[in-house]
């Protein structure tokens, strides 16, 4: 993971604050650029398209653009761009390795803001495009590596990152827990902070007891 944030103030950062109910796939539509390459093409100055995103992703790792919880112009739409997470997933190098890049990124946002795989999105879904084209465009999609097929991967890897992961301290819990688990330790209702051992269905579920006792 590269964090290469855009400068406030940027004319393709528009800010904001914004929980995240979904996360949008989309591909890049140039079949020889990088996520460097992408990234460097939001500073360019010769660049006058209003199109953004939050994360871009290679065969070699990921670039961050914007901070999660901002807006990025990404998907035509403004319930979208505010709340929905972008992934440009680049078109060019080892599809295969990509994909997964891709595919491990998505269960790891989609983990951490406490979304699940009925939360993934395709950038068609939000406005008529052929976008991600190398996941459900027959023209693009590399032998049988399509939609379907990565959602799959996205869904295995959620499913391994929860077998695996508890949370021993607040700096552990995931953003969309913190404020909540936070709350019960300041109230004395979690004896040892220093070692919470809390499970993500234990965070999840005491994130819905705390909105519904609220």
């Amino acid at each position: 993971m590269k964090k290469m944030i855009l400068r406030k103030g940027h004319r393709l950062r528009p800010g904001g604050a914004y929980p995240k109910t979904t996360i949008t796939i989309h591909s890049t539509a140039n079949a020889n650029s990088t996520a460097l390459n992408e990234r460097a093409w939001l500073d360019n100055p010769t660049n006058n398209r209003y199109a953004s995103w939050h994360y871009c992703v290679d065969e070699s790792g990921v670039v961050q653009a914007i901070p999660d919880q901002e807006e990025a112009w990404h998907c035509g739409d403004t319930e979208g761009n505010r709340h929905s997470l972008s992934i440009e997933i680049c078109e060019s190098g080892d599809r295969v390795k990509t994909l997964l890049n891709a595919a491990k990124l998505a269960a790891e946002k989609l983990t951490e803001h406490g979304l699940t795989i009925k939360e993934l999105r395709r950038h068609a879904d939000w406005v008529e495009k052929d976008c991600p084209r190398i996941l459900i465009d027959p023209v693009y999609i590399y032998r049988n590596y399509g939609w379907y097929w990565f959602v799959k991967q996205v869904e295995e890897a959620v499913e391994s990152m929860k077998t695996e992961k508890r949370y021993n301290t607040i700096e552990d819990i995931p953003e969309w827990g913190k404020a909540t688990i936070q709350q019960l330790i300041n109230k004395g209702a979690i004896a040892d902070a220093r070692h919470l051992d809390l499970s993500e269905d234990m965070v999840r579920t005491l994130v819905i007891w705390s909105r519904f006792m609220a």
